[in-house]
């Protein structure tokens, strides 16, 4: 197992104030878009996916649907094929085998739910079909072999939080061609990270990272810490990739580099 290891390259300690920060972890890297001087920085760039299919559709607390995957994905060494099931927890994050609805997050890799788990805002959250009216989104953006597969939570509320203001933050799935021998790079966006104030805010108290399938082995990016700020990015990318030296700054250059 690889330990998971975080470096800290700014140390900035005003409340929602983002912190520089590459973490390591599973065969992953992960950097935030702050940490601007290394070329895998990404840049924030929210998708619109309203346009997708909405995993629910009314009240939801605890809840836990499916949308099929639109392409092969590897993660964590393991291929999910084109088709079969991704599913979407109202609590914050997405698996590519759990059904569970856990909303009590803890550090990862925890060793147990949820498992194979992208988790970009792991918290007690809730899906309301009030307005604003929560949306969990599985929307393709572009054409094969350069598709982006976005994962979001639009106007999703925290379980204390008031009516007036939900939060919004997406996963980005990059195509890897078929014979890739890397783990695709996800990335994690964050347009709207204040919940209403009620200590969900700025990932105060939520778990941000990935775990594998038994949840053995993970990246975690941070675990209840007051760091995420609005318009803000996380790139996770396999980490035997080979180096670059030129900052991505379209998407035909993001892709260049992934592949």
């Amino acid at each position: 197992m690889r330990t998971t290891s975080i470096i800290l390259l700014a140390l900035l300690l005003v409340a929602g104030t983002a912190i520089a920060r590459i973490v390591t972890g599973g065969g992953y890297v992960g950097i935030d878009s702050t940490e601007t001087s290394d070329p895998w920085c990404p840049t924030y760039n929210w998708i619109d996916a309203s346009s997708g299919d909405d995993f629910f559709s009314a009240y939801v607390d605890d809840g836990n649907a499916t949308q099929p995957i639109p392409f092969d994905v590897m993660f964590f060494d393991v291929t999910y094929d084109e088709d079969d099931d991704m599913h979407a927890c109202t609590n914050g994050w997405f698996s590519f085998t759990s059904s569970s609805t856990i909303y009590t997050n803890t550090s990862i890799p925890n060793g147990g739910e949820p498992y194979t788990s992208i988790c970009v805002y792991w918290d007690d959250l809730v899906y309301r079909d009030i307005t604003p009216h929560s949306h969990i989104y599985s929307y393709v953006e572009g054409t094969s072999p350069d598709r982006i597969w976005v994962l979001s939570y639009v106007d999703i509320y925290a379980i204390s939080s008031p009516s007036d203001d939900p939060g919004s933050f997406q996963v980005q799935i990059f195509e890897e061609p078929s014979e890739s021998p890397y783990n695709n790079t996800i990335e994690f966006h964050y347009q709207d990270v204040s919940l209403g104030g009620t200590g969900h805010d700025h990932g105060e108290s939520a778990t941000v990272g990935m775990q594998n399938e038994n949840s053995s082995d993970g990246i975690e990016y941070s675990y209840n810490e007051d760091i995420l700020t609005d318009d803000f990015a996380i790139r996770f990318y396999d980490e035997d990739r080979p180096p670059v030296s030129v900052q991505p700054t379209s998407l035909g250059n993001i892709k260049a580099m992934f592949h």
